[in-house]
């Protein structure tokens, strides 16, 4: 098969491009978290060209694209969202684990892997040693140098295998080789996939000419200088004569300067391998091993939704009979093996440990077990006081007590293991009988255990029979306290997205004070809402506020990370006339924070966000100041119209607790203040009436 020179590779193709194991086994633990860490994630896949690759497509592409295309790792991340990525990650885990990859596979991908990230560090020091301040552009044009070769290999690797084997490192003839049987080259590849995304020509251009003699490109733009260099350097252990005189002719860069970026980079790529398990390109067993370790975590996902399935509520579950006491005797079987398992159940204002055989209590109203809970006579309490998993020895140890023998017993097991879990509303250990090959894969796999435990402490928490009633009567202490967790999410969110964007920004500039004061009065306000639990009576402190100026600084916010990502247009109006006030600051930003957060989301594929504050609105002949909060989604339903602000009525779907706006109208209360609502599907619209208090002469307070 020959591939047409102008032919851009497909999304198949795409789907296709291999990736090197170990990097997959690395990304798949990231994803498989549930709440995966948002930097990490991007730390690995920027390490890897295939799968840098297929999520900038994929963010590039019709069904994701906003105004302005993924450049970086980054932004395709805050593009697709955790869950897209995951389902993207675990599909070219699977497609690889199911394809054949011998010795020349193996060791092709090692060597590729290794040159485009030294690439790639190469590049990124470069543009900032020479002031070029698109770095994470850098970096990606260096790591996709060479993806031509993976559309290549993947699109025909039977003819094209071959080609990479006989020029070994020689490009020059790699380039002849593919141009004369494939019918284009890796350059001109690359550079196509680059266009079809759109992005900068001047990136397309950056691996059209990486192979470009220096003499060719000496008044090209300066990233196609950048990735030459980078392309020259990454293929040299030992830096030639040519490479040094290039740097000198292209950026004038010295002998010293250029050994010295080449000796730090080449170490800091060796230390990545090292982490990595790749001792050596030139070892097949480590492929061979990486790839039997991608194959057990793909089996370890495949575990995971099994137990999910197995939940009260999944679908296909069986909620009939026993319901909740089946489901985890169901997920306890499907996760760890465990066909008789025992339950004990912490009994806090007793201080006991407590279970009962069958999940039943027995006739007489006790339990089957009751241990205290604070001592360590038994392998049970041992592992609750430790919150640590723990397993017995085999029969017969004098360490056994005899609970732990008639534990044993009852499981039919030579030993025991004990797994401590805590769900919402419960604590406990949950102990079944271990056979050595249930004990060896706990060693093995010790972080899987303690996921899958998390999953099946949920269960417990719908098990009818153990919820604690002395608590039914502090219903309203429990919707406080739900309330309070809620508002933590919110500045907790908007401080990981604007930390994000300031990183993004710090190679453009370095003044950030005015950023970094944002995010301290954020932290500030999440200790202050935390605090509200212990002191939920307390008056709310007043202070002077500058409303037009905190308006701003949250739209801002708002602005430059969620709306960015959704291609959201924001319009801010600000009435001049309005004076400083004194009120609550932390609570009209948490109002606020709710609404636009509410309004943003309300428009996932793009809209318009409107802002708008009046200085003087009179009404039943008292002075208030304005603020209104308009967006162009689809409206709110007439069911979360009707009782707009009682909790637990939201349009967001199940995962959201619908507390926002019922925590609206409460600080909205507590401030004398007026809000309302209209909606159509043309967008909702809420409008913020507050009493205007002009601050006194000579009055000492300021806004913090």
């Amino acid at each position: 098969m020959t591939v047409e020179k102008q032919q851009v590779p497909t999304q198949l193709t795409l789907n296709k491009l291999p990736s090197l194991p170990q990097v997959l086994v690395r990304i798949l633990d990231a994803v498989s978290q549930e709440s995966a860490d948002f930097q990490q994630l991007s730390n690995i896949i920027r390490q890897d060209s295939g799968m840098s690759a297929r999520l900038i497509a994929v963010a590039n592409s019709s069904y994701y694209r906003r105004q302005h295309g993924c450049d970086s790792v980054d932004r395709a991340l805050m593009c697709l969202g955790i869950d897209t990525v995951r389902t993207l990650v675990i599909t070219a885990a699977v497609k690889q684990y199911f394809s054949y990859f011998d010795k020349d596979h193996q060791q092709f991908m090692a060597r590729f892997w290794r040159r485009s990230l030294v690439s790639a560090h190469c590049a990124q020091t470069f543009a900032t040693l020479t002031g070029y301040n698109a770095t994470s552009q850098a970096y990606l044009c260096g790591l996709l140098m060479d993806v031509g070769q993976l559309c290549l290999l993947a699109e025909n690797d039977s003819e094209y295998l071959p080609l990479l084997v006989s020029a070994g490192e020689d490009d020059q003839q790699l380039l002849e080789s593919e141009q004369q049987v494939m019918g284009t080259t890796h350059c001109d590849l690359g550079a196509l996939l680059l266009d079809s995304w759109q992005m900068d020509n001047f990136m397309a251009d950056a691996l059209r000419y990486h192979h470009a003699v220096s003499g060719q490109i000496k008044h090209a733009h300066h990233l196609v200088k950048i990735v030459n260099l980078s392309s020259l350097m990454s293929m040299q252990t030992e830096l030639s004569e040519q490479t040094l005189a290039v740097a000198n002719a292209l950026f004038g860069f010295n002998e010293d300067l250029m050994r010295e970026l080449h000796a730090r980079i080449f170490a800091d790529v060796q230390r990545v391998a090292g982490g990595l398990g790749m001792t050596s390109d030139e070892e097949p067993e480590q492929g061979q091993r990486a790839n039997r370790e991608l194959g057990e975590k793909l089996g370890q996902i495949t575990q995971m939704q099994a137990l999910r399935q197995a939940m009260p509520g999944a679908s296909g579950s069986d909620q009939s009979g026993h319901g909740a006491q089946d489901a985890i005797g169901r997920a306890l079987y499907l996760s760890f093996g465990f066909e008789k398992y025992v339950v004990f159940f912490l009994r806090e204002p007793q201080g006991t440990l407590e279970a009962s055989l069958g999940g039943v209590t027995g006739t007489n109203g006790t339990a089957d077990f009751v241990l205290n809970a604070d001592a360590d006579e038994s392998l049970v309490q041992r592992s609750f006081m430790a919150q640590q998993v723990l397993a017995s020895e085999p029969r017969g140890s004098s360490s056994s007590s005899v609970l732990d023998d008639q534990l044993r017993r009852y499981c039919r097991q030579r030993a025991l293991i004990c797994l401590p879990f805590a769900s919402k509303t419960l604590r406990g250990v949950v102990v079944a009988g271990a056979n050595p090959d249930t004990l060896a894969h706990y060693q093995k796999n010790t972080t899987l255990w303690i996921t899958l435990l998390q999953q099946v402490a949920t269960l417990f928490d719908a098990e009818p029979g153990h919820t604690d009633s002395g608590k039914s009567s502090e219903n309203s202490d429990s919707v406080r306290i739900s309330e309070a967790v809620h508002e933590v999410s919110n500045p907790l969110s908007v401080i990981n997205n604007y930390l994000e964007i300031l990183r993004l920004k710090l190679g453009d500039s370095k003044d950030t004070n005015k950023e970094f004061s944002i995010l301290h009065e954020e932290i500030d306000r999440v200790g202050k809402i935390l605090l509200r639990l212990n002191k939920p009576d307390a008056l709310p402190e007043t202070e002077t506020v500058d409303v037009n100026t905190t308006v701003e600084d949250l739209v801002r916010i708002f602005r430059e990370s969620m709306c960015a990502a959704r291609d959201i247009k924001v319009i801010l109006q600000l009435d001049p006339s309005l004076e400083p006030v004194l009120l609550n600051k932390a609570e009209l930003k948490q109002v606020l924070t709710n609404l636009i957060k509410n309004a943003v989301e309300a428009m996932p594929s793009g809209g318009q966000l409107t802002v708008q504050s009046q200085g003087r609105v009179m009404l039943n002949g008292r002075a208030y100041f304005a603020i209104n909060i308009e967006d162009t989604g689809a409206g709110l339903s007439e069911q979360v119209m009707s009782k707009l602000f009682t909790p637990g009525i939201t349009s967001k779907g199940e995962e959201h607790a619908g507390l926002g706006l019922s925590v609206v109208k409460k600080l909205m209360d507590a401030m004398n203040a007026q809000i309302d609502c209209s909606s159509s599907d043309k967008g909702a619209r809420f409008r913020l009436l507050f009493p205007v208090v002009r601050v006194p002469s000579g009055d000492s307070r300021r806004e913090n």
